[in-house]
């Protein structure tokens, strides 16, 4: 038996600079915030060096101890695949991909505050813990400002991706867009058909236009699956990487493009953060269109015309460590918002990844 639904939701944020005092040595984070008319500093935090600690007296030189007796040593076994983190069991997270897309007719994009451009979300809640047996993954897929297309395509994948061993699951669906909500569900996953291991589930939501344009938002997601005592293979589980991707009617293929956070670093924060949170963040394309820029924003409502808080920004792609200053925040639930973006001419292609944190 095999059940899929459907859902997506959309959210966008701003980021923060780090720069270090040469006098001082103190390391200086800043962030923006959006006033409705441009970004005003909202905050300085500073880092204190760290106290060089002073030396401790030199103790007497000790008695040697008698040499042991040498004891034999054991023959070496391999080394177990190293699973994830234990997590408690039913432990979940929830993230999203989301898809922009603003073409020479106009429909703004994320930096177009209140006016944001046609785009889709599919929303995914994965287990981070060990999967086994049967697991049912809660989607939604949601668009905006984008009613000329119809959703055709829920998916899920491993990495084998077969509809034969039940590594693929695909429901064809005929569902027009509108303002909102679109389609939400359940995909009913037997994990039990997988190789045991880190595996990626790849996540689908397909759009086809009345032009002819096709659109997709992908959660691509590590997750440990484990049915068996022996791992049958690993695939890179470093990162959880929202994809959006864009195809125009006789034109450009725009690519596969990532909004990524690492895993363990994302999973860290669901226990509560202070201070300055430092996360490793990935934005790339696979080699279609150049990533024109990328930002990363807290608490964004793009759909209302607020950004929230910018925390870091750049040109290009970029893997790297961001600064998060959560002294400005309030003790409890956050988003943190990855944009990518790509430009050609006139037309501009976004990729969305949302993320859920907690300050403590």
């Amino acid at each position: 038996m095999r059940a899929i639904a459907i859902a997506v939701a959309l959210l966008l944020v701003a980021a923060p600079a780090i720069a270090q005092d040469p006098e001082e040595g103190t390391v200086r984070v800043t962030a923006e915030r959006w006033d409705g008319t441009e970004y005003v500093t909202e905050g300085v935090i500073v880092i204190p060096p760290a106290a060089t600690p002073s030396p401790s007296p030199t103790e007497p030189p000790a008695t040697p101890a008698p040499t042991p007796e040498p004891t034999p040593t054991p023959e070496p076994t391999a080394a177990p695949t190293p699973g994830p983190t234990p997590a408690p069991a039913g432990d979940t997270i929830t993230i999203e991909a989301q898809d922009w897309w603003d073409g020479p007719t106009g429909g703004g994009a994320p930096d177009n505050i209140g006016h944001p451009g046609r785009h889709i979300h599919m929303e995914v809640t994965i287990p981070t813990g060990p999967a086994s047996g049967i697991v049912e993954v809660p989607y939604q897929v949601k668009a905006h400002q984008n009613t000329t297309g119809t959703l055709v395509v829920i998916k899920w994948q491993d990495d084998d991706g077969s509809p034969s061993n039940g590594t693929q699951i695909v429901d064809r669906v005929d569902v027009p867009l509108s303002d909102g909500v679109v389609a939400t569900g359940v995909i009913t996953i037997d994990t039990r058909n997988e190789k045991d291991g880190w595996r990626l589930w790849r996540f689908y939501a397909s759009v086809d236009h009345a032009n002819g344009n096709r659109q997709a938002a992908r959660p691509v997601l590590p997750v440990y699956v484990d049915n068996t005592d022996v791992d049958d293979k690993d695939v890179n589980r470093k990162w959880y990487r929202p994809v959006g991707w864009y195809r125009e009617e006789g034109g450009i293929d725009w690519g596969y493009l990532t909004a990524g956070i690492k895993r363990t670093d994302l999973l860290a924060a669901q226990d509560g953060v202070s201070g300055i949170w430092q996360p490793t963040i990935r934005v790339s394309v696979n080699g279609k269109v150049d990533v024109a820029g990328w930002s990363v924003h807290v608490d964004p409502d793009f759909h209302n015309g607020d950004p929230g808080i910018k925390v870091a920004s750049g040109a290009g792609a970029f893997s790297g460590t961001i600064s998060v200053p959560t002294g400005m925040l309030e003790q409890g639930e956050h988003v943190l918002v990855i944009r990518s973006k790509q430009d050609v001419g006139t037309r501009h292609h976004e990729a969305i990844g949302k993320f859920p944190f907690r300050v403590e």
